[in-house]
């Protein structure tokens, strides 16, 4: 069997993501170092900073798989547990400066990282334009093996195209004022460049290959199509017990690179693995243990959980990437449909910091982070991690809308109607789009949801209320608990309610009526108002009150009136000046001189119907 798989999607939502480049605060150090050290092309210290922190200097924390920590803008190995290089020490020796300075200083590092560089381009006599053998100084410089097995091969040869894809981007050169390198990708990584690039693989049983029958090495099948199969050491997983079944699936953040984590499952002093490892600048996928084996990576959870590694660090958002988050997403949906696992049961809460005393959530809760299983001391994915955003791709990404409003005002119910509940792991969509309406407002009568997002157990629903008709639209509020809401107007004609529940404890939901205002003439409304006048007193010669109303069908406004005074006796009357109101019968034939004539032939013309009217009838004007 065969199968296709495309990474470049489409984006399907653009809420605020972090860019793909983000801002680097030490542009200003990258530029003085390199005018000290011309011969380093620039451009080169940035691709290392970007590949390895995003530009935000690393500190040591503990990471669920146990891969070494990095330091500082570059991510250097102190202690890479006999089996990552120390490139730190390397760092130092080449630098000058103490492990204590490199550490705490993101100014030594760029300077430390020139003169390292510097130092291998010497070594090596590589010359400043020869930017294809600048692959070598990177690899010198790298904490990654540099054993010749082919799995870390492809390892150091990730790391190396992330860097190359940095020195070649346009859009990368214009943020950091550098020129593009001149260097084709094609002719640098040969014939791996198309699985590299991942853009489309064709996975057969025996192999990865393009099209163009290119192949990066030879594989079995994956368990989801698009993965490429690179095994972990097998002393870093072991079988699922007997009778185990897959329930429940684990996002981790790796707290180091996509390349680093592939090498490290390698090592058998790892003690650590995972089913799957993404990259965060295009969202490519490995997957080194078989989903019917246990892989280690949630502690005492293993046995029913699948893991996966998102490439990055906990504190920094810029790894958290759109490809990345709808190539997780995509695999996670896959799993579910194989796993029979619903796809609303992603947790939709907040994003948490701490580990499992700060963030456990209800066992019951399928797809959530390693930081909310009980028993765990890591703090991954962390506070960046997008739930919201996440629930929306794995549980949709299209959805439907259950039901539709379009009277100019009603009464709506959650999905368990007006002596229901609703339903666990409910996914429920209200749309509100009376024509022509200009807002809506929504009164809550009665309001029940269920709220333990506090709790030492966290998990509860929501109700979305979206400023429009997709769930992209602007969110107006976000609900849940027992307090009944103030009323919620909108800025438009359209109104989207989104129902998110947990997998248990079900409430009684909500009733709310809304209204719709609308403009004058505005969708269907053909119905002209209405105006009821009070009793009207008798004949008077002295000031009176009269009282009248104005009403429009369907609750709806009128956006404006006109109102005059007038005197039916069949003679001329004129009204009350004084108090704004002008009148005049036009009963003629002359203009009254309270009339001023300017441009044109007025006259006074009679229809025959009792109802005369004043005309201007010079159609030659442009006043007329």
């Amino acid at each position: 069997m065969q199968y296709v798989w495309l990474i470049g999607l489409v984006t399907y939502l653009l809420w605020a993501q972090a860019p793909r480049y983000p801002d680097n605060p030490y542009q200003d150090l990258f530029e003085a170092v390199y005018e000290q050290h011309p011969m380093i092309p620039r451009g080169a210290l940035e691709a290392v900073a970007y590949t390895q922190s995003r530009f935000y200097p690393l500190v040591p924390q503990p990471a669920c798989t146990g891969i070494p920590q990095g330091w500082g803008l570059f991510g250097w190995i102190e202690d890479g547990k006999g089996y990552f290089r120390n490139n730190l020490l390397t760092i130092a020796e080449l630098s000058g400066f103490s492990l204590t300075e490199l550490k705490l200083s993101p100014a030594l590092q760029i300077e430390a990282l020139a003169r390292a560089y510097e130092a291998c381009m010497a070594i090596r006599g590589v010359s400043s334009a020869d930017l294809k053998a600048h692959a070598q100084i990177f690899l010198d410089l790298s904490y990654l093996p540099l054993l010749p097995d082919p799995v870390n091969d492809f390892a150091r040869q990730s790391e190396l195209f992330e860097i190359y894809r940095f020195l070649t981007s346009s859009e990368a050169a214009h943020k950091y004022r550098f020129s593009p390198w001149k260097v084709s990708l094609v002719e640098l990584f040969g014939e791996n460049y198309p699985v590299l690039s991942a853009t489309q693989v064709f996975i057969t049983e025996d192999e990865i290959h393009t099209k163009e029958g290119h192949t990066y090495r030879n594989t079995n099948n994956t368990d989801y199509p698009g993965a490429i199969w690179d095994p972990a050491a097998s002393c870093n997983y072991n079988s699922r017990p007997s009778g185990a079944s897959i329930t429940h699936v684990t996002v981790h953040t790796i707290q180091g690179t996509y390349a680093g984590c592939i090498s490290w499952f390698k090592n058998c002093q790892a003690q650590a693995s995972a089913h799957y490892v993404l990259r965060s600048s295009d969202g490519q996928i490995t997957q080194m243990v078989r989903e019917a084996d246990r892989a280690w990576h949630v502690g005492t959870e293993n046995s029913y959980t699948i893991g996966l590694e998102h490439e990055g660090y906990i504190n920094n958002p810029s790894w958290y990437t759109v490809p990345m988050y709808l190539s997780s997403a995509a695999l996670v949906r896959d799993i579910c449909q194989r796993q029979n696992i619903p796809r609303t049961s992603v947790w939709f809460g907040d994003a948490c910091s701490g580990s499992t005393s700060q963030c456990l959530v209800k066992s019951c809760i399928r797809i959530k982070g390693h930081q909310q299983y009980p028993n765990q001391t890591h703090t991954d994915p962390g506070p960046h991690w997008n739930w919201n955003y996440y629930y929306q791709l794995i549980a949709g990404p299209t959805y439907t809308v259950n039901q539709t409003f379009t009277a100019p005002s009603g009464t709506v119910y959650d999905p368990g109607g007006p002596s229901g509940d609703y339903s666990n792991n409910q996914r429920y969509l209200i749309r509100i789009a009376p024509p022509g309406a200009t807002s809506i407002t929504l009164t809550f009568q009665q309001f029940n949801l269920e709220n333990n997002f506090s709790s030492s157990t966290k998990g509860g629903d929501y109700l979305y209320i979206y400023d429009g008709d997709t769930t992209t639209a602007p969110l107006l509020r976000r609900l849940t608990g027992t307090t009944l809401p103030n009323p919620i107007t909108s800025s438009g004609g359209v109104v989207l309610l989104e129902l998110r529940t947990d997998c248990s404890n079900p409430m009684a939901g909500w009733q709310l009526t809304y209204n719709a205002t609308f403009t004058s003439g505005g969708g269907s409304d053909n119905t002209p108002p209405t105006t009821s006048i009070g009793t009207v007193p008798d004949w008077v010669t002295a000031s009176f009150p009269l009282t009248f109303q104005d009403e429009d069908d369907g609750g709806r406004q009128v956006e404006k009136a006109f109102y005059l005074v007038m005197y039916d006796s069949g003679g001329d009357w004129r009204s009350n000046p004084e108090r704004g109101f002008f009148s005049d019968n036009f009963m003629g034939p002359a203009l009254h001189p309270d009339w001023t004539p300017v441009v044109g032939n007025w006259l006074i013309l009679d229809p025959g119907n009792g109802d005369p009217v004043l005309r201007q009838d010079d159609e030659s004007s442009s006043n007329a």
